[in-house]
């Protein structure tokens, strides 16, 4: 799964590597520990433009009023969202993308939790699929979002089974064109790029925590002891 992400780019940079039309967020500032529940800039397609708008990360079930973490779904399995009834209709009506540079995973090692950050090595801005809605709530409607995950390249498998569906650049239209659905198509959307990786503190472990500290490589003193 993908429960933590990071976008520290400036709103400059994200528009020039994306070729974004319009930027519909205020207040925008960057992050190092993007946690479920919080907002973050989604791309989405809007009469053929390129929109970046706020989003919440979490979909509520239509049965649940309720915007509790404890309700939401973060992400979504690529193999599975057309058959599944959260899904099939977002899958057909309502892609986005999920504005990135990068995202933490928990390696479990002899009942350890050891944080790892992940990133495509000139930390860039990575583009991951999502599926994105508007729901009424208690205070009105909240557009939110989840991250589609697919199985883990095999050179990062070792930290998890699964992985966040990215997508590289040349193929960001096919995935936001909501006129064209062709299976074929969306099926071969997963990029081939390697990605790399490095231990980092348990400081990001805490979704209060957000600075250079969470994407900081741990020292070589430190990584011993957290494997010990």
């Amino acid at each position: 799964m993908c429960g933590r992400k990071t976008l520290t780019k400036t709103v400059e940079k994200i528009v020039e590597d994306l070729y974004v039309d319009e930027w519909h967020m205020d207040n925008y500032i960057p992050s190092y520990n993007i946690a479920p529940s919080q907002f973050s800039p989604i791309m989405i397609n809007k009469n053929n433009s390129k929109v970046v708008k706020r989003m919440r990360w979490g979909i509520t079930p239509t049965s649940s009023r309720s915007m509790s973490l404890s309700s939401n779904i973060i992400n979504a399995r690529y193999e599975t969202i057309g058959t599944k009834a959260s899904f099939r209709g977002l899958i057909k009506n309502n892609r986005c993308i999920v504005v990135a540079d990068g995202y933490f995973e928990w390696e479990k090692s002899q009942e350890k939790r050891a944080p790892y950050y992940l990133h495509n090595g000139k930390k860039k801005i990575m583009a991951l699929a999502g599926l994105w809605t508007s729901i009424e709530s208690e205070n009105g409607k909240v557009d939110s979002y989840v991250i589609v995950t697919t199985q883990a390249s095999k050179h990062i498998e070792h930290i998890h089974n699964r992985m966040p569906l990215i997508i590289d650049d040349d193929k960001i239209d096919i995935w936001l064109d909501i006129n064209d659905n062709n299976d074929e198509k969306l099926m071969d959307l997963k990029s081939n790029r390697s990605l790399s990786y490095y231990p980092v503190s348990s400081f990001v472990n805490h979704s209060k925590n957000n600075s250079k500290k969470c994407i900081q490589p741990l020292q070589k003193e430190e990584t011993l002891n957290l494997f010990q």
